[in-house]
């Protein structure tokens, strides 16, 4: 696969931000938010591994601005039945977010059944139902060379993108996803999520594992300037 480069696990402390914790951290419970009938892409992107995923999916999304925040709860958290803010001295930091409410789910199921899921949404998350098994033993490290793949632009999905870049990366530099049942092999430079982010960020690192040929996440750093 020459549009890959293996890479050792220390080169990824490169993009590590330190942490201190110096401040006091408080959390508590948001109620009675309601629901909301559409689900924008930025909603189906947290909303579609939760409702395919076998296991319980909890969401944690940094809220580095008033406006991240406020956006996550009047677009996202609406659609959860537990969601729980971290405060940072009194500031939100963090919204923590498990469970779809029923209502929402019911507009999932019908987004599903009418092929109206968002292509890169899709792409991530909707795979066959393949189960691949996992093995920590042997994990391998690989960096995208972006000048061998393709490239495309998919508007579409901007509004989720400029969401995950106002977070994560605004907070982190980077934002790890985890594929759904992703083969780790050639066919992957084919996947259209794959091309969108070659085009948005500056690095796409792959953790696989190497024994099962699955890879586990898929992280993104920064934005091209």
């Amino acid at each position: 696969m020459n549009w890959l480069r293996k890479i050792d696990r220390s080169y990824l402390s490169r993009y590590e931000k330190s942490t201190f914790f110096e401040e006091e951290f408080n959390i508590r419970r948001l109620h009675n938010i309601g629901g909301y009938d559409h689900i924008s892409v930025t909603a189906q992107f947290f909303l579609t591994p939760e409702l395919l995923g076998k296991e319980r999916v909890v969401s944690h999304i940094p809220t580095p601005s008033t406006e991240v925040y406020l956006q996550t709860i009047e677009e996202i958290a609406v659609h959860f039945q537990h969601v729980k803010i971290v405060e940072k001295s009194g500031i939100p930091c963090e919204v923590i977010l498990q469970d779809i409410n029923p209502m929402s789910k019911k507009q999932m199921e019908k987004i599903l059944n009418h092929d109206a899921l968002n292509p890169i949404v899709k792409d991530i998350y909707y795979s066959s139902s393949l189960r691949l098994e996992e093995s920590i033993n042997n994990i391998g490290y690989y960096s995208v060379i972006k000048t061998n793949i393709d490239r495309i632009e998919m508007k579409s999905f901007d509004p989720a993108w400029q969401f995950i870049f106002d977070s994560y990366i605004m907070q982190d530099g980077s934002v790890s996803i985890v594929p759904s049942n992703w083969i780790f092999d050639d066919h992957l430079k084919e996947k259209v999520s794959l091309q969108y982010f070659a085009f948005k960020c500056k690095e796409i690192i792959f953790t696989v594992d190497l024994t099962a040929s699955k890879v586990l996440a898929l992280s993104l750093f920064n934005e091209l300037d």
